[in-house]
C-alpha cells in the first residue's frame, strides 16, 4: 500500500507516492547531515508528479471531491487547481502580505458539499497596524 504526500518546492506543487516504510520512516531521525546543516534522508522518496506550477507562496491546502483542490497564496489569492493543473485564482481584498502576514488559513465549512461555504485566516493593515481574521 502506498501512501500519497504532497510537498511544494519553488512554485511547483508536486505529490510523491511512498511506500508503507517510507511513510512509518517520515520524522525519524535518520539520514545524514549536510554541508548547510540539514538533514537529508537517505531513502529513495518514490515517484514525483508535479501537479501545479507557478503558484505564488502557497500555505494551505484543502482537497475537493471533484479531484480539485483550494490553495491559499500569500500574496492574497484563493487559488483552485483542477485536475489537470489549470489554476484558477481569485483576489482577495485587502490582504496584507507583509512579513509574515498574507493570506494563509482556509477551511472547509463542515456541510461544504451543501453550501460551499469556506473560511479563510489572513492578515490585513490599517492605520499602520496588521490584524489577522477570519472571514467566510
Amino acid at each position: 500500500m502506498k501512501a500519497k504526500q504532497v510537498g511544494y518546492q519553488r512554485g511547483r506543487l508536486f505529490s510523491m507516492r511512498i511506500n508503507e516504510h517510507q511513510k512509518e520512516n517520515i520524522g525519524q531521525n535518520q539520514g545524514t547531515i549536510n554541508s548547510e546543516g540539514y538533514q537529508q534522508q537517505d531513502f529513495n522518496w518514490g515517484e514525483i508528479e508535479i501537479i501545479a506550477q507557478n503558484l505564488k507562496i502557497p500555505w494551505e491546502l484543502v482537497f475537493l471531491s471533484d479531484g480539485s483542490f483550494l490553495a491559499t497564496e500569500r500574496v492574497g489569492n484563493l487559488a483552485r487547481i483542477l485536475p489537470n493543473g489549470e489554476i484558477r485564482r481569485i483576489p482577495i481584498a485587502e490582504v496584507a502580505s507583509e512579513g509574515e502576514g498574507g493570506l494563509l488559513g482556509l477551511a472547509l465549512h463542515p456541510q461544504f458539499e451543501e453550501n460551499s461555504q469556506i473560511y479563510l485566516y489572513l492578515t490585513t493593515k490599517k492605520d499602520g497596524r496588521f490584524f489577522n481574521r477570519v472571514e467566510s
